[in-house]
């Protein structure tokens, strides 16, 4: 067995970080508002809804959509996903017309 000199590793390999463009392709992940898509839940309905299986979610009349799209993007939150409430009768196991 070779004895060790205790100058473990003898050269550091600085290559990936010669260039700009390699130091931000190792660069540790940064995640931010950004990278974010704000999900809006909709009813038909005149109030806004809380949503039971989800505590401190609701879902937003048409008239709360345009305050939460501005909150979003106060927040730097670039996209908005649109869920609409079916109504349970015409939902079905296959996402089917009836």
């Amino acid at each position: 067995m070779a004895a060790f000199s205790g100058r473990f590793p003898a050269t550091r390999l600085r290559r990936t970080r010669a260039t700009q463009w390699s130091r931000r392709l190792v660069a540790e992940t940064r995640l931010g508002p950004n990278d974010l898509i704000w999900p809006v839940f909709i009813t038909a309905g005149d109030a806004d809804q809380p949503i039971e299986s989800m505590p401190d979610v609701s879902r937003f009349c048409l008239a709360s959509i345009a305050d939460q799209a501005r909150m979003a993007a106060d927040l730097g939150i670039p996209v908005i996903a649109l869920f609409p409430n079916t109504p349970t009768a015409l939902r079905s196991m296959m996402a089917a017309r009836r």
